[in-house]
């Protein structure tokens, strides 16, 4: 008898959870109200994506795949490059197999971190490395011209505004 027990105890404490419990999604925290808009203040919040990752990483790929289907060679931030992988393996990061390369040229991870790009070492390493885009952070103006005048063009840029996103000047559809 002490499994069928066990198994009523079971169902009955289930049935307590769930009748007695509340989504907490959809109800507020008790005792909290936001003291400008006197709404109350949510316990949890939804994710964005069911991924887990930025929507930048997906507003990226998304934008990429869009004009390059079978898939796409990019240089870009560490920060945003583990997850892109992650988020669709058709688009293939530089740095993920390019120790030979890094040996040989230095390594570009000091370049992307800088605020102020050196466009002709990046035109070197997409046209060595076969790089048909490079995302960058969004910093400013100028930045955004130098990729320009280096003979990239402007693809877009996330939702956020965070990264912007070129085509480089040797892509091939």
């Amino acid at each position: 008898h002490k499994p069928a027990q066990r198994l009523i105890a079971s169902a009955l404490m289930c049935a307590a959870l769930i009748f007695t419990g509340c989504f907490v999604y959809a109800h507020p925290a008790k005792g909290t109200i936001d003291t400008e808009s006197n709404a109350p203040e949510y316990k949890l919040a939804k994710k964005d994506n069911w991924y887990k990752i930025s929507d930048d990483v997906i507003d990226v790929c998304d934008m990429i795949l869009e004009e390059s289907p079978q898939g796409a060679r990019i240089i870009c931030q560490y920060q945003i490059g583990a997850y892109i992988r992650q988020y669709d393996s058709r688009i293939e990061l530089l740095f993920s197999g390019a120790q030979a390369f890094v040996k040989r040229y230095g390594g570009y991870s000091t370049y992307l971190k800088s605020d102020d790009p050196d466009m002709d070492y990046f035109m070197m390493v997409a046209e060595i490395g076969e790089v048909d885009y490079i995302v960058f952070k969004n910093v400013s103006e100028e930045v955004k011209q130098k990729f320009l005048d280096a003979g990239c063009t402007y693809v877009g840029a996330t939702d956020s505004e965070r990264y912007l996103i070129y085509r480089t000047p040797d892509f091939e559809e």
